[in-house]
């Protein structure tokens, strides 16, 4: 497969450095001097209309300003928006073909741990003939034995003992 870069074409410096110019500096001067007495205001029973008027009032600037900050904020996400649905187009084509090759990979493997299984299950049956009342491949099979790096001749040897214990376990029963 030959290699493909994707690349942001963008000149992304002008974005980056893109300012959002605001009357900041002086909303906040405003406000500081304003709410002031409202942070150490108390409310009783004779002001409560008023500070919940007063509330009302405060409540509307805080909203105005959350408000600009939405419609700017959406504006502004609109390109990455896009770019992202873009990038995530691509990697859906890329996950395809990931899932597909995945899948293939899986099932071969479990093929092979299934005729390894067989291969290890057929040694047992023709080295327990005489025992097979007492003991069963499924009694000494371990599943780590279908590892891929787990090597066969090294369960059959663990097979073989277990084999021979049974063997001599039947034999000392007989014997008494």
């Amino acid at each position: 497969m030959s290699e493909m870069q994707f690349e942001v074409i963008t000149d992304l410096t002008p974005v980056v450095s893109t300012e959002i110019q605001t009357n900041f500096e002086a909303v906040k001067a405003w406000l500081t001097e304003e709410l002031a007495p409202y942070a150490t205001m108390v409310v009783t029973t004779d002001t409560v209309a008023d500070a919940k008027k007063t509330r009302a009032n405060i409540r509307k600037v805080g909203d105005s300003i959350d408000s600009q900050r939405k419609a700017i904020k959406k504006e502004w996400m609109k390109p990455y928006e896009e770019y992202e649905a873009k990038c995530k187009e691509l990697t859906g084509i890329v996950s395809e073909a990931v899932t597909n090759i995945d899948k293939q990979i899986k099932e071969m493997e479990n093929a092979e741990k299934q005729a390894k299984r067989q291969r290890l299950e057929s040694f047992f049956n023709i080295n327990s003939d005489d025992i097979r009342d007492y003991l069963s491949f499924n009694d000494v099979f371990d599943s780590k034995w279908l590892n891929a790096t787990y090597v066969e001749t090294d369960a059959a040897n663990i097979i073989t003992a277990k084999i021979e214990e049974t063997r001599e376990s039947l034999a000392a029963i007989r014997s008494m």
